[in-house]
């Protein structure tokens, strides 16, 4: 079984291996939307609860660029050296929106209070960017079995 997990989705196709190193194609081929920008999705979304959904959807309608950047940055910093095993001395990722002055003028009520509490910095530990990870994983797991 060849599984190709690109940015946007996931596709098999089982192949046989004949004589002089050719593939032939058992099944055809089945693919689905659960390629890893759907973890960077589950970031925004993650992000999005803090600060409020609409928070994110002003960023994406007026500033995509910047939150271009954040996801890029999270790529950088837990995405993409993501192993999926706990070390016990990581300390958790620190998310500094006080960095981001333009996300910050659209938090509002209740969620501006709580993040000024915390100097504007959200912590994200290992099981919470792991659930990122899993929904994601979930799903290509049920398309393998399928």
């Amino acid at each position: 079984m060849v599984v190709d997990c690109g940015g946007g989705t996931v596709d098999l196709t089982t192949r046989e291996l004949l004589d002089g190193n050719k593939l032939s194609e058992i099944t055809e081929r089945k693919g689905y939307h659960c390629g890893s920008s759907f973890v960077d999705k589950a970031f925004l979304n993650f992000i999005g609860e803090i600060v409020g959904s609409s928070v994110i959807e002003q960023m994406k309608k007026n500033h995509c660029c910047q939150l271009q950047y954040i996801v890029q940055e999270f790529c950088k910093e837990q995405k993409f050296p993501f192993t999926g095993n706990k070390n016990d001395e990581e300390e958790p990722y620190k998310f500094d929106l006080d960095g981001i002055p333009v996300m910050k003028n659209y938090v509002k009520g209740e969620k501006r209070n709580l993040l000024e509490k915390t100097d504007w910095e959200i912590e994200i530990d290992f099981e919470q960017i792991k659930a990122m990870f899993d929904q994601v994983i979930e799903k290509i797991i049920d398309l393998i079995k399928e």
